[in-house]
């Protein structure tokens, strides 16, 4: 049995460990145990594929504590729209691990939502395994730099380092968005600026032909 360095809590906490389990499906078996905490044992003895093996880092490493806080909801915390997973930051702390200071971070994902997303591409729970590799590649960056990161949606944050170095996320994510009788509308734009002429009131955000969450 590994360390135990990827935490999983909040209401959806089981759907989020499933999720987590099917993407690895074959090469590891995950437990959690009651405080959130996943540990795994590797399925046999052969080399783990990449997303496995990025994940058990992410256990195995006592340095970087990764903490997804899983719960259906379609905006963070602070507030924010997000769809299905949101970085939200980490803290660099005092307390070292073998000569590492021990960096804390957390993300925040929907359930729902990563599980629509990865079965649209079918890609079982490879949705929720982006997520918390992103969490875990974005500690090791601060922890590298020695500087805590902001959440994603604020200037300094390494989120975009973190998601792409992050096991690739099941496929891509177009939006869709209707005015206030149902009618498709589309933006214009005035250098990065969209400029509508109707009022959105209602967007899908679709995958592979299929919505994954629409809002509000």
């Amino acid at each position: 049995m590994s360390a135990d360095d990827v935490i999983i809590k909040g209401k959806e906490a089981q759907a989020a460990f499933d999720q987590l389990q099917a993407s690895v499906q074959g090469d590891l078996t995950l437990s959690m145990h009651d405080d959130g905490k996943v540990t795994y044992k590797q399925n046999g003895e052969g080399k783990l594929s990449s997303d496995a093996q990025q994940l058990a880092n992410a256990i195995d490493d006592h340095s970087v504590i990764v903490t997804a806080t899983a719960e259906n909801t379609k905006e963070t915390s602070s507030g924010n729209l997000y769809i299905g997973g949101a970085f939200m930051g980490n803290e660099v702390t005092d307390e070292k691990y073998q000569g590492k200071n021990i960096v804390k971070a957390s993300q925040e994902v929907n359930p729902e939502v990563l599980n629509k997303f990865s079965e649209a591409n079918g890609k079982a729970g490879k949705g929720m395994l982006h997520e918390v590799t992103e969490g875990y590649q974005g500690g090791l960056i601060s922890q590298g730099t020695g500087i805590s990161s902001p959440r994603s949606n604020i200037q300094g944050s390494v989120y975009p380092q973190a998601h792409s170095t992050a096991t690739k996320q099941p496929g891509t994510v177009n939006r869709r968005l209707f005015n206030k009788d149902g009618l498709i509308i589309t933006p214009q734009y005035l250098g990065n600026r969209e400029i509508f002429t109707l009022t959105p009131k209602r967007v899908d955000y679709i995958s592979n032909g299929k919505t994954i969450m629409s809002y509000p």
